[in-house]
């Protein structure tokens, strides 16, 4: 609880910097005593040495392009000419400026300006003049109030009324009259000021962020709708900011006095090597445990470490991670806590091995918080793994898989030169350290504003996605608080020309890299990944029978005569030893092949089917590389091989009531393994390994279902679901025990309407396509309207729908009638105009560039296009 007041002055620093664009209008303000009422506040010496230096860099030109900035630079440069041309005698750009703000409602701030003069003094009339100059205004009235013996000054130009209060250099001034009462009461009573010594306003940087903790929470309620931003009172009342503006990030040194213990607890910089690329929200710092759990907190060394990953549509679990100084026994212990609260009636905990890891299970809510004396937030019962000297918990078995696949992958923080560069940079041993990664968590950000501030940000997108990455370190020494950070910008998002410029320009996006095949191409490009570099590649077949490889440049690497495949190509890893191989089904046979273009001992292999398949899923129960091939072809037929391609008993074949929506698919829920099968007609099927369905399957209905098969992982089988939605409408949800969660019957706008379910190609989401006779309307996963496409006619095509996450979500329709593909982004808009396709494309999205690149097969040419966002 302590340190979620440092998490948010983490979002206040961003919330500044952004709303010093956005609240700051064309009235200037500077002032010298700041009400204890102020939530944060910026205080500049040098007003306009400060916005001339914010000026010459890119993120900040980018905004103002793009955002309400450009409103303050029109009035900068009004004022500067104003002053230039000597209408304007007073060169009050260049006077000290503290812009503080607060709370006027339950979701609204609004600015205070205080305003110190250089040598003169501040007289009504002389405001009312610059009144008149800046807003053209001719005539201004002047009234006056009294609040506690001090007068306040009431302007009024047309529909702008400014308050102003007056004391001595200082001038206040505000829209609203209640922030100059604050200020007659800071200047008056030293219990109502946030800082009391004038010398707390000197700094050595660009400009001075003043944090007030003691109105945390309240700030916390203007932008969420939850808020438990609690300050502790060992915490200062402010905290005091250096803010260093730079071309590509925003440096902070910050200080304030506290009530520091003696002996101050400090956190290291640890498992690094577990933390995904996915990452955010990150946390480290130590904590103290509960002597209750002695005999398994012996074995811990103090260190934590927490983070956050996405599990899905939108969703997020959190991970905690405890520095283990021995695990064995940390293992033996936690084994013993998981069989103390083990259900009633079990007569064995749970256990399920992954990756060749044991996983466990603590089924008492609330054991994290109860283990550190609630310093953790955790409420739910969580799963447990003792891996690479840590303990990892997780309220989300399947996040914790996942951060043991990324490991296996090395897709971390650590084994990332860039990533892990940023973590060596930080100190190593802090009493707190926050480090946040906006790529990944603007989606949890919007998610939990107010309507009003997601509106905000939904209009303008460009402020969150300017943002990179945030660190925060907190550390005690000497009676003082230290504060150091730094908040990191990316390239700007350019505005998206409209969709009618785009198809009157027709050109096509620029061509990364392009490969020439034999003859026309028979497959859609296959985008692979080389294991010697982790760079892309691509597969394809053309009519001939040529299978090429294809390296990132275009070059062909190889290419092989085959029969001509059916369905996927995948890459597995056969051998188990991180070396990645392409499976794929012809008429009769099964291939595996090498990254060489050789065909692995004892392959290809018959495959004994009776027809050809329609496709195919690679099926890894454990993650062990002991894998099982699940097969399905047009007649509802399924057949499930092992690794050797050897046909199982229970599924030569597997025989449905007729033909299947999509490939069967297998789940693992609570160490249960189970497949996923759906006909088009009727049922939905969920069977065990053996081919035999589960209690309350099949789930029959009179509907015909259409399109893809989302499933949702739960923590059990009534929390985890199946969705599908049928040809007219019905959108159905199913849970693994055959309960039906949700039986919606989606709006028809024409008898001839029809439906289908897309799911993300990266398995976070799904929506849905609707065609209304002569336009395609694509909905969200509840049914809401999302964007259309009119004119479209095609009853031949394919969309294809790629979440990207932070508003970067693409939609690519292809029409194999017209030869075509288009890319849309989450509003409709056209990225690029339409570009030729034989084949469904691929795309892959790539933050530093903020490109995709668009894996494209049309007649005998293999193309990679650069599309920007």
């Amino acid at each position: 609880m302590k340190y979620k007041i440092l998490i948010l002055l983490g979002i206040v620093l961003v919330a500044a910097t952004l709303s010093w664009f956005y609240f700051l209008k064309p009235k200037k303000e500077l002032a010298h005593l700041i009400p204890n009422t102020s939530l944060f506040a910026f205080y500049a010496n040098d007003f306009e040495a400060t916005f001339t230096k914010l000026s010459e860099f890119n993120w900040y030109q980018q905004l103002d392009a793009s955002t309400q900035l450009g409103e303050i630079s029109s009035a900068f440069e009004r004022f500067a000419s104003l002053q230039k041309s000597g209408v304007l005698q007073s060169k009050i750009t260049e006077l000290p400026v503290v812009i503080s703000w607060h709370t006027t409602s339950s979701s609204t701030i609004e600015p205070l300006f205080l305003i110190q003069s250089n040598g003169f003094s501040w007289k009504p009339s002389s405001i009312a003049s610059i009144i008149k100059m800046f807003t053209d205004v001719q005539q201004v009235t002047v009234s006056t109030q009294v609040f506690n013996d001090d007068e306040i000054t009431i302007f009024k130009a047309g529909d702008i009324t400014l308050n102003t209060f007056i004391n001595n250099q200082v001038l206040a001034v505000s829209t609203n009259a209640v922030l100059i009462e604050d200020v007659i009461r800071a200047a008056n009573q030293t219990e109502s000021r946030l800082i009391d010594k004038v010398n707390d306003l000197k700094y050595g940087s660009d400009a001075l962020l003043i944090f007030n903790t003691k109105r945390t929470n309240e700030l916390g309620r203007v932008f969420f709708d939850q808020s438990q931003f609690v300050a502790p009172e060992s915490f200062p009342d402010a905290f005091l900011v250096d803010v260093t503006f730079m071309a590509d990030d925003i440096v902070l040194k910050g200080r304030g006095g506290s009530q520091a213990s003696a002996d101050v607890k400090r956190g290291a910089i640890v498992a690094e090597n577990l933390l995904p690329i996915g990452a955010y929200s990150m946390v480290w710092k130590p904590v103290a445990f509960n002597e209750t759990y002695k005999t398994a907190t012996g074995h811990l060394s103090g260190n934590y470490h927490s983070f956050k990953i996405d599990a899905y549509a939108g969703s997020s679990s959190k991970v905690h991670v405890f520095e283990a100084k021995a695990p064995a026994g940390l293992k033996e212990q936690l084994d013993a806590i998981a069989e103390s609260y083990k259900p009633a009636g079990d007569s064995t905990i749970y256990q399920e091995n992954y990756l060749n890891e044991q996983i466990g299970y603590v089924n008492k809510s609330g054991f994290l918080a109860e283990l550190t004396n609630q310093s953790i937030s955790e409420d739910a019962k969580v799963y447990y793994t003792v891996f690479q000297g840590n303990a990892l918990f997780s309220a989300n078995v399947d996040v914790l898989k996942s951060v043991l696949a990324q490991f296996d992958d090395e897709t971390t923080w650590g084994k990332s030169v860039i990533r892990r560069g940023m973590l060596e940079e930080l100190v190593q041993e802090s009493e707190f350290t926050y480090l946040e990664d906006f790529e990944y968590t603007q989606e949890p950000i919007l998610e939990n504003l107010r309507p009003k501030w997601k509106t905000f940000f939904n209009d303008t997108p460009a402020l969150l996605n300017m943002l990179d990455m945030l660190n925060l370190q907190l550390d005690e020494t000497n009676n003082q608080f230290l504060l150091s950070g730094n908040l990191s910008f990316r390239s700007f998002e350019q505005s998206r020309v409209p969709a009618e410029s785009i198809a009157m320009e027709g050109s096509l996006p620029p061509i990364a890299a392009n490969a020439f095949a034999n003859s026309s191409l028979s497959t859609k490009p296959f985008v692979a990944k080389n294991h010697n570099t982790g760079l892309n590649e691509v597969i394809f077949q053309d009519k001939e029978g040529s299978l090429y490889l294809v390296d990132k440049d275009g070059s062909i690497l190889w290419k092989k005569q085959l029969p001509q495949i059916n369905g996927e190509i995948r890459q597995v890893d056969y051998y188990n030893n991180k070396k990645l191989q392409y499976l794929m089904f012809s008429d009769s046979l099964v291939h595996i092949i090498d990254r060489n273009g050789d065909d692995l001992d004892g392959f290809p292999k018959l495959n004994n089917l009776p027809m050809a398949i329609e496709g195919f899923n690679v099926v890894d129960y454990d993650n062990s590389k002991r894998y099982r091939y699940l097969t399905y072809n047009r007649r509802g037929q399924v057949f499930l091989y092992n690794k050797e391609a050897d046909l199982l008993d229970g599924w030569n074949p597997k025989v449905f009531g007729g033909a299947l929506t999509r490939s069967p698919f297998h789940v693992r829920v609570l160490g249960k393994d189970a497949f996923v099968a759906v006909e088009k007609n009727r049922s939905i099927y969920l069977l065990n390994r053996r081919g035999e369905t589960f209690d309350g399957f099949p789930v029959n209905t009179n509907s015909v279902f259409a399109g893809d098969v989302s499933f949702n992982q739960g923590p059990n089988f009534e929390g985890s679901t199946i969705t599908v939605v049928s040809d007219e409408g019905q959108l159905l949800t199913v849970n693994l025990a055959g309960k039906k969660v949700q039986d919606l019957q989606l709006v028809k706008p024409t008898a001839a309407s029809r439906f289908e379910l897309v799911e993300d190609k990266l398995k976070r989401d799904f929506v849905i396509a609707r065609t209304d006779e002569s336009k395609l309307v694509v909905l969200d996963n509840k049914g809401n309207e999302k964007f259309e496409v009119p004119g479209f006619i095609s009853e031949d095509f394919e969309l294809n729908y790629y979440n990207y996450r932070n508003g970067r979500d693409v939609y690519v329709l292809f029409d194999a009638e017209t030869e075509q593909c288009w890319l849309y982004n989450g509003k409709g808009e056209l990225l690029c105009s339409a570009i030729p396709a034989s084949h469904p494309v691929a795309v892959l999205y790539f933050q530093n560039s903020n490109e995709y690149e668009v894996f494209v097969n049309f007649a005998n040419q293999m193309s990679i296009y650069k599309v920007s966002r």
